[in-house]
């Protein structure tokens, strides 16, 4: 159990194709899977052994793909590769481990990235992601939480932060202060 939830434990590796992304996530473009497959591969060859901790689940993970559109380091600045990359791994650890799917992007203003639920226009719940190549997980995760608890809405949902260069990932479920018994 990890802050008073339970969590997951995997011990095996638990194999996963980028391109997955694709059928797990249908209203996601498929620039993004080529994105994290290119944040992956400027550091490693496929597959990568992904560490992912966190109170949805401590686990590894291994991504492979077989190939990718190159174009994108000539395309799109770093940033940015690495920013649809990290969409991409939240991708993967939502299909992985939940039931839960991006089902629309959140407007600018509403402190979270997408949406998620079980189905499509579903909206119960929102995803806050941010991808690195470097720098401190622990601290941005802290940021990112903190910025989907102050959506305008009240909802919960899920922070997903990852570093690149050493492959990890902070995987949270994050329930609203009205969820967890606070006082507003």
């Amino acid at each position: 159990m990890l802050d008073g939830r339970w969590c997951i434990r995997y011990y095996a590796v638990v194999p996963m194709d980028i391109r997955e992304i694709l059928t797990t996530h249908p209203c996601i473009h498929p620039v993004v899977a080529d994105s994290t497959a290119g944040a992956l591969a400027h550091h490693h060859i496929s597959p990568v052994e992904l560490k992912v901790g966190g109170n949805v689940v401590d686990a590894r993970l291994e991504v492979s793909w077989t190939t990718y559109d190159e174009s994108l380091h000539t395309t799109f600045q770093r940033r940015d590769i690495i920013e649809q990359g990290a969409i991409g791994v939240a991708c993967l650890l939502l299909a992985s481990y939940t039931d839960k799917r991006v089902t629309e992007v959140a407007k600018w203003g509403e402190r979270a990235d997408y949406y998620v639920g079980r189905s499509e226009g579903d909206r119960k719940e929102m995803l806050e992601v941010s991808g690195t190549d470097e720098g401190d997980l622990e601290r941005r995760t802290r940021e990112k939480r903190a910025q989907l608890l102050s959506n305008p809405h009240g909802k919960s949902g899920y922070v997903v932060t990852c570093r690149f260069c050493e492959p990890s990932a902070s995987f949270l479920h994050e329930r609203y202060r009205h969820e967890r018994g606070d006082v507003l």
